[in-house]
């Protein structure tokens, strides 16, 4: 589909919302980070009766399970199917069997043994001892925690700023196209979209799809008119090179092959997008 921008949108005026660039971290949640070791690290021992929290080893009937597995039991905890066999097991001792429903099966289960995990207190040689790398007392945790925080913040802030500035660019830029041209278009391509979401089972929204169907090809141009406007070069023989290798491994790999002319014209717009995101990328450093 053919088109140009006639006004591009300034995107060094774009001001990013402030909570999109500064990480929060919540004291709870890193507190609470820190109590959950005390249960990762919980000190194991036999039991002599099941109780809540335990966790009950048993063999099951061959009838039911011939491959002779270890069926696990966590009480207390309902996992889905074995919410019966679960309580079936409590105030039972090793060497004892139930009768009940496993995952929908009725079953003999004869109790191997009964596992008790008693909590450990957190201190610094706990922490000391799970050998992470400059981390060993408590403090030494949080400040660890806090850094994985705001990583994975971060992470997520840079996907939200990029579709925060690619929105205001898309929207705030005019576009010259022949509508009738992208009348066939999203025709065209739409009921591409819709076989192949009816093959997987997705449900098909039509309007929404044809509208993302325009938004994308304004993506492109946008993109396009972008790198152009800062002097960032996209090396087209690359492009065409990279895509050249692609449809010969798919080729080799016995895949089908899409049209050589649509999956040239995806890898362009990815390079001029690629040349976007970065630029946006220093956008969100600067800030």
């Amino acid at each position: 589909m053919n088109g140009v921008v006639s006004s591009l949108y300034d995107i060094d005026s774009i001001v990013v919302p402030e909570e999109l660039l500064k990480a929060d971290i919540d004291e709870q949640k890193v507190d609470a980070e820190v109590q959950a070791l005390s249960k990762r690290y919980a000190r194991e021992e036999q039991a002599d009766e099941a109780a809540a929290g335990d966790r009950v080893d048993c063999q099951a009937d061959s009838e039911n399970y011939p491959d002779g597995r270890t069926i696990l039991l966590y009480i207390g905890m309902k996992l889905p199917g074995a919410e019966k066999a679960e309580e079936a097991v409590i105030g039972k001792k090793a060497g004892d069997t139930v009768s009940t429903v496993l995952a929908e099966k009725h079953v003999t289960l004869k109790i191997q043994k009964i596992v008790r995990r008693t909590p450990v207190e957190v201190n610094d040689a706990l922490i000391a001892g799970m050998g992470i790398e400059n981390v060993k007392t408590i403090e030494d945790y949080k400040a660890y925690i806090r850094d994985k925080m705001a990583a994975d913040q971060a992470m997520e802030h840079e996907k939200e700023v990029i579709r925060y500035v690619m929105d205001q660019m898309i929207a705030n830029s005019t576009y010259i196209y022949d509508e009738k041209e992208m009348e066939a278009y999203i025709q065209k391509t739409s009921e591409q979209y819709r076989k192949e979401c009816e093959a997987i089972g997705e449900p098909v929204e039509m309007e929404e799809m044809k509208q993302g169907i325009i938004e994308q090809c304004k993506q492109y141009w946008m993109a396009k008119a972008f790198c152009e406007s800062k002097g960032i070069k996209v090396d087209l023989s690359s492009v065409e090179e990279e895509t050249d290798k692609m449809i010969e491994m798919m080729q080799l790999m016995g895949e089908p092959v899409p049209d050589r002319a649509e999956m040239l014209e995806m890898a362009e717009q990815d390079a001029y997008l690629d040349g976007l995101f970065q630029y946006i990328d220093t956008m969100v450093e600067k800030n």
